[in-house]
């Protein structure tokens, strides 16, 4: 069919293609923090059930500090109410868990005579002399509750809470968040943005960095390609080979729903080696049997039967591998898995009818282009080298490999298993700078829920409870 047919056989191929691309229309960047745990885990279900009955999934701080004195000021105390305004205006955001010193819902309970007095924590009106401040400092600190979470123990910083839906936008909180801080921060003030938003849009700009590695692979395989057989069209038909891969790859996760995650962003990369590899085997058939036949199409027939069972079984082997995590119970890990598997798979294909075809319509390779292909100035002189010390001395050889592999296995004990967000980034990112600064000067970023459910309605309101 290739050989007989090739130009159905390309034609069907771009068909393909640019059905496959036009999915990639559906494809989103999007980083969630219910993708990287595991689905069916007791944590994981709790927290999918406060999410249920109140909405939130993402934590969001920010934390205000003061070079000088206290937050307990009306100028800081209006800046906090500032702040905690715009923050109940994002979208997406959760209204009832606002957090801070001026929210509405964040009281000051009293005992007045045989009456208790509700009333808000800091006033609307915040008194300016000394006294005044100090019996409002003293009040504010007089709850625990409070002191930690949205006070410091020395009132010298305050911190704004906010839980977001799940669908909400990440950069686009993050954004807003970062907006509203800078209009607040000044010489005597300080404010950082931390917590789930800002590393979850940190991270989707790091995948984003995807798209300069996967240029520097291209560069790079195009160079061992070149040097492989020092012709453009052998290093030409993988690159277009190895870019349709991806494109099927992405394409066919695209169509079943699958999300752009790190995690898939990532198996460009992959499948681009994968694809250039087997490329070079296929090539490297082709011009062999080429040099044999000495006619296109009965060498293009040939490098089929020679390499098509070792690239289908190769092919079939790493599919499989990497399928095996569609059991795995962490989505985002569930998704590299299948989006690699599709596009190993559709490497294999496309190999083994595309690179052939486009072989077959190509003139056969000229004398000096097959002498080209057989000589290799960097290669030969190195491969011969060490072929010749591995055969005088394959003891030794064996010995040295041994030898290599035990030292290397010293490292395994070193290995760490660390899923923090903070861990994928560089310690001078702009989310670590701020992140750091939280949890020194502040309470963290981290956060916990705890869920308390009854077995019966308003089983919450029994004094024991």
């Amino acid at each position: 069919l290739v050989t007989r047919h090739p130009r159905w056989v390309v034609g069907v191929v771009f068909l393909v293609s640019l059905v496959l691309a036009r999915e990639l229309r559906h494809l989103r960047l999007e980083v969630r923090l219910s993708d990287e745990v595991p689905a069916g885990h007791p944590y994981t279900q709790i927290d999918d059930r406060l999410a249920e009955r109140l909405g939130a999934h993402q934590t969001a701080i920010v934390a205000v500090g003061v070079r000088d004195g206290d937050v307990v000021n009306p100028d800081t105390l209006a800046r906090v109410r500032r702040l905690t305004d715009g923050i109940g205006r994002i979208p997406g955001v959760v209204p009832s868990s606002v957090l801070s010193l001026t929210a509405p819902h964040v009281k000051a309970v009293e005992a007045d005579g045989d009456a208790v007095r509700v009333e808000a924590l800091v006033p609307a009106d915040v008194p300016g002399d000394a006294a005044s401040l100090a019996i409002l400092r003293e009040r504010i600190l007089s709850y625990p509750m409070y002191v930690g979470t949205i006070v410091t123990p020395d009132a010298r910083g305050a911190m704004i809470l906010a839980d977001f839906e799940n669908d909400a936008h990440t950069e686009a909180v993050t954004e807003a968040l970062e907006a509203l801080a800078a209009r607040e921060r000044d010489a005597a003030t300080e404010i950082w943005v931390g917590g789930q938003p800002p590393a979850l849009a940190a991270l989707n700009g790091a995948t984003r960095g995807i798209i300069p590695l996967v240029l520097l692979a291209l560069v790079v395989i195009a160079g061992v390609h070149y040097e492989a057989f020092r012709t453009a069209q052998a290093v030409i038909l993988p690159l277009v080979t190895a870019a349709l891969s991806v494109v099927w790859a992405m394409g066919i996760t695209a169509a079943l729903g699958f999300k752009l995650t790190p995690w898939t962003a990532i198996t460009a990369v992959l499948v681009l080696s994968v694809a250039a590899g087997h490329a070079v085997q296929i090539l490297k058939r082709y011009y062999e049997s080429y040099h044999e036949l000495g006619e296109n199409r009965a060498a293009v027939a040939a490098s089929l039967r020679r390499i098509g069972p070792v690239m289908a079984i190769a092919c079939g082997i790493a599919a499989a591998g990497f399928g095996s995590l569609a059991t795995f119970g962490i989505p985002a890990v569930r998704d590299f898995g299948l989006m690699a598997a599709f596009g190993i798979l559709s490497t294999l294909v496309l190999e083994l009818t595309f690179i052939p075809a486009c072989r077959a319509l190509l003139k056969a390779p000229r004398s000096a282009e097959a002498l080209r292909e057989r000589s290799h100035t960097l290669l030969d002189p190195a491969l011969d080298g060490l072929a010749r010390a591995v055969l005088a001395q394959p003891r030794a050889t064996i010995a040295l490999a041994a030898i290599a592999v035990t030292l290397a296995s010293l490292g395994i004990h070193r290995i760490e298993v660390n899923s923090a967000f903070r861990s994928w980034f560089d310690a001078d990112a702009p989310v670590i700078a701020a992140d750091n600064a939280i949890r020194a000067g502040f309470t963290g970023t981290s956060t916990i829920r705890v869920l308390i459910e009854g077995d019966e309605p308003d089983a919450l309101l029994d004094p024991q409870v």
